[in-house]
């Protein structure tokens, strides 16, 4: 009885083992290279990623995929270095050692916050690539051990044609947005996806990035999570974008805003709605001009600055000293003309001298005409 039942159990092991090669003949064979980092993560994260796309692969049930570890000893074997094969040729040679029908290939990279994921399916016999997947991934790095998920089932998709749709292991959410004002263009990791309001279903789990922009109003961004099975909901109201201008009299004044310089006057700015600062203008010896603004509506300042206490009384001395200078020149040029208009004529002897401005006459002795009736008319003054 015992013989009987070993019997039994190793044609049913046998069959199971015939009807699990017989299904694995119509699969291809594929094998996976590393995927290579090209910035934002460290050669350890790749290859961890690289791990769950092999295991995700496996899981749809779609291909026949060869072991990380075997396609190390394969390639040990053959003294073929993996190391840095990005290329289409290198990776047909590596295909063609491993003894597989298809490999993959790519990339997985940070640009900003976006992380990219490039993916090549290679034809082994035409050495060339069958299709390409590219994915990007707004959020935290562990969003993309999911998005491994979801390139496996596509790749898995399209190589069965979709005749045997893979379901998606990944749950998603959804997300619901208001905007004021309406019609605000919303998007979703920097894609357009409508206007306010708009829903979106199916979004991957995980950070994501919300951008809400309308003319004439200030853009917002929010960071947003998303979970499974649920739907977020957000509602934003931007506010208007308004003109501040601010000029002053003398110009070039320094500008001011809650304490930190942002130009000279004349300036120009943009502001927003129910923003509050303290505008200032500053300017050597002028007092400073500071005041309290809300912003309603468009703001244009345009101030005339006043002295200093202390430099409105450096000007009057100035012009005080000036005023006496002046005056002490008048005076000097008074006494000149006085000066120049004081000769006198004196008549002494027969001759004639001119001593500090005033002229003298010398009559001789004995000379009839010194006589005061009979003196001559002195001459004219030079």
């Amino acid at each position: 009885m015992k013989t009987k039942e070993y019997l039994l159990f190793l044609f049913l092991c046998l069959g199971m083992i015939s009807f699990s090669k017989a299904q694995d003949e119509g699969k291809l064979r594929i094998a996976i290279i590393d995927l290579n980092h090209t910035g934002g993560l460290s050669e350890e994260e790749a290859i961890t990623l690289t791990n769950r796309l092999r295991s995700r692969l496996v899981i749809t049930d779609a291909f026949i995929v060869l072991e990380r570890g075997q396609m190390e000893v394969i390639l040990k074997e053959q003294g073929f270095q993996n190391t840095g094969c990005t290329t289409t040729e290198c990776a047909v040679e590596m295909g063609k050692l491993l003894n597989v029908q298809r490999i993959i290939s790519g990339s997985i990279g940070q640009v900003g916050k976006i992380y990219t994921v490039d993916i090549s399916l290679i034809d082994i016999q035409t050495s060339r690539i069958e299709d390409s997947f590219i994915f990007d991934h707004a959020g935290e790095i562990g969003g993309l051990v999911k998005m491994m998920e979801i390139v496996a089932n596509d790749i898995a998709n399209k190589v069965t044609g979709g005749q045997e749709q893979v379901e998606v292991a990944i749950k998603t959410g959804s997300i619901s947005i208001e905007a004021d004002p309406r019609k605000a263009e919303v998007y979703l990791d920097n894609n357009l996806i409508g206007n306010a309001p708009v829903s979106l279903k199916e979004v991957s789990p995980g950070s994501h990035t919300v951008k809400i922009s309308a003319k004439g109003y200030d853009p917002e961004e929010k960071e947003i999570v998303i979970n499974e099975n649920k739907e977020t909901k957000l509602k934003v109201e931007l506010k208007k974008l308004y003109k501040l201008s601010v000029s002053s009299t003398p110009t070039g004044a320094k500008v001011l805003i809650n304490n930190k310089e942002a130009g000279q006057t004349p300036y120009t700015t943009t502001i927003k709605e129910d923003m509050q600062f303290d505008l200032k203008l500053s300017l050597g010896n002028y007092k400073e001009w500071t005041k309290r603004i809300k912003v309603k509506d468009n703001i244009d300042v345009n101030e005339k600055l006043k002295y200093t206490d202390a430099y409105k009384d450096q000007l009057e001395k100035q012009a005080r000293l000036a005023a006496e200078q002046k005056k002490q020149e008048e005076n000097k040029t008074e006494d000149k003309e006085i000066k120049k208009g004081s000769s006198k004529w004196y008549w002494i002897g027969g001759a004639v001298a001119v001593i500090g401005g005033v002229t003298y006459y010398f009559l001789s002795q004995g000379d009839e005409s010194s006589s005061d009736e009979g003196m001559p008319t002195p001459p004219g003054r030079p």
